[in-house]
């Protein structure tokens, strides 16, 4: 289901806590999740999950700011980088 990735610890030990908003990657495409999380860790929450199950709930319930789809359109898989 849903796995969060951590965020680097940011560099300024006097910087103070804030809350980061909270983004949802739906793929099973891990290059993708490694890529796309490096990008949004200083920024953002990252929580990973590989299906649509249930997402719609979950978003609501956690406080999602946004949740980024992997559409791939290349190959012959017609579910294209997710589950149902």
């Amino acid at each position: 289901m849903a796995t969060p990735r951590k965020s680097p610890k940011a560099e300024a030990d006097s910087a103070p806590e804030v809350e980061l908003p909270i983004v949802c990657i739906v793929t099973v495409d891990e290059d993708f999740v490694d890529d796309l999380s490096r990008e949004l860790a200083p920024w953002c929450h990252v929580v990973v999950r590989d299906s649509y199950e249930g997402l719609t709930l979950w978003t609501r319930e956690t406080g999602v700011a946004a949740v980024l789809l992997s559409i791939d359109t290349e190959g012959d898989e017609h579910l294209a980088g997710c589950r149902f």
